[in-house]
């Protein structure tokens, strides 16, 4: 997706094209406990619309939370306005665009996801883009570092950004990229039988199913580790290692074998990154993991949430609203048009009601994912993906604003989507004959319902 999709046709040509995915996908019939998951979603989508025209539609019911902006506005023109609470007219209509690409993607992934075949066609078809992807911007970046797809970048020119502006979401792009590639060398790790591949016949190990996921997972790898972003690569690193456990989650004797299996998994890391992050790792030595302009951007925001704590200042309000809220101890630099922190920077728009829901909403994708890493017994790629994906964008979210990028929102919901359906299993109806699974004698048996 050149340039991340940010621009405004971009973005109407994908909500076009995942509309059109939603009405195919809305005939494909729906488990019960997946439909309760879906009615949720669309719930919260329900009180979202509603806060935007509490914003926007001058009423009554919101004469104590109009934004004073209005007041102080008329007073200058000497002229009468119809004060809303947010501080803009248009705006929160006008910002639909990210949203509506993120609640298309995650609804169509979760009912498509339902079967096994089409969560594998999506996961693989981000793999594969993820890949080439990551080969074009190492090759672009080894050709002339300063372009992208021929024009001349405005900041990173220095870095691996790919197709992106911003050299943070390549970062956690090809981190959850690798994520995926690293789930299908397990699962071909699991596949394979003992002794099958003899290493010192360098035609078996070429001809063998591991080599091609291996490559994959290192080529995404160094793309993110170029990038020379540090909460990126360090979010992504955390994914790996999550998707890595939940895979392996039932292979582990006890729960102190999951933690030791952490803690290795966490020293192998810090080599990698030593021997392929070099970029990543000195930046972290000399500049630290964060910034203090950073900090003390957050504590701005959260002064603009004190202001208007129930109905925010308006979607997509902030870059005009943060100046008056900038605190002087943030170098006088730059614009910040992102709060860099994508839960704080959406409450403080849309309020505090909506933003404890929009927590509750993410916890619950969370719960939902581990529960289906700890039921499932096969078939476990799909959820490992997901959570993986999501902790490395709930770290990187924290810190930046790779979820306001249409190019990695898109791809992100969509594997959570298929995560979060592959996650609930479906009761078998009574009296057919289905195949159920249970557990005998310490092996999984299958026998007629």
């Amino acid at each position: 997706m050149p340039f991340g999709s940010v621009g405004s046709p971009a973005i109407v040509v994908w909500v076009a094209v995942l509309g059109t995915a939603g009405v195919l996908a809305s005939f494909q019939r729906l488990a019960p406990r997946r439909a309760v998951v879906l009615l949720s979603l669309w719930a919260f989508c329900a009180c979202w619309v509603m806060v935007l025209l509490l914003q926007v539609w001058p009423s009554p019911a919101t004469d104590r939370l109009v934004n004073p902006i209005w007041a102080d506005t008329a007073n200058l023109l000497s002229t009468a306005l119809d004060p809303i609470p947010s501080a803009l007219r248009c705006q929160p209509l006008l910002s639909q665009g990210p949203f509506l690409l993120a609640v298309l993607a995650l609804s169509c992934a979760f009912v498509l996801g339902a079967r096994e075949t089409y969560a594998r066609s999506i996961a693989v078809a981000f793999a594969l883009s993820g890949l080439l992807y990551a080969i074009f911007g190492i090759v672009s970046y080894l050709i002339d570092p300063s372009k992208i797809l021929g024009y001349d970048k405005i900041a990173y020119r220095g870095e691996l950004t790919a197709t992106f502006y911003n050299r943070n979401t390549a970062a956690i792009y090809f981190g959850c990229c690798a994520v995926v590639w690293l789930v299908f060398l397990l699962e071909s790790v699991r596949r394979r039988k003992p002794g099958r591949v003899n290493l010192r016949d360098w035609r078996a190990v070429l001809s063998s199913e591991l080599l091609p996921p291996t490559i994959a997972v290192l080529i995404c790898i160094v793309a993110m580790f170029m990038t020379r972003s540090r909460a990126g690569s360090l979010a992504s690193v955390v994914g790996l290692i999550v998707a890595f456990l939940g895979f392996f989650y039932r292979s582990f004797a006890s729960r102190r074998s999951v933690v030791f299996a952490g803690a290795a998994a966490a020293v192998a890391a810090g080599v990698l990154m030593q021997f392929l992050g070099g970029g990543v790792a000195e930046r972290v030595s000399i500049e630290g993991v964060s910034d203090e302009g950073r900090w003390q951007a957050y504590r701005s925001t959260w002064r603009i949430i004190e202001g208007s704590p129930w109905l925010g200042t308006g979607l997509g309000s902030f870059p005009w609203v943060f100046p008056a809220y900038r605190s002087p101890s943030i170098s006088s630099w730059g614009v910040w048009d992102r709060a860099h922190n994508t839960y704080l920077e959406l409450t403080s728009e849309l309020g505090l009601p909506l933003g404890v829901l929009l927590a509750l909403g993410w916890f619950a994708m969370f719960v939902l994912l581990v529960r289906g890493i700890l039921t499932r017994r096969r078939r476990k790629g799909g959820p490992a993906v997901a959570l993986g994906v999501l902790v490395a964008t709930t770290l990187h979210t924290m810190v930046d604003f790779p979820l306001q990028i249409p190019a990695f929102s898109i791809v992100v919901f969509a594997i959570m989507g298929t995560g979060l359906s592959q996650s609930i299993r479906s009761r078998p109806k009574k009296g057919s004959d289905a195949p159920s699974e249970c557990l005998a004698n310490g092996r999984v048996i299958s026998e007629n319902a």
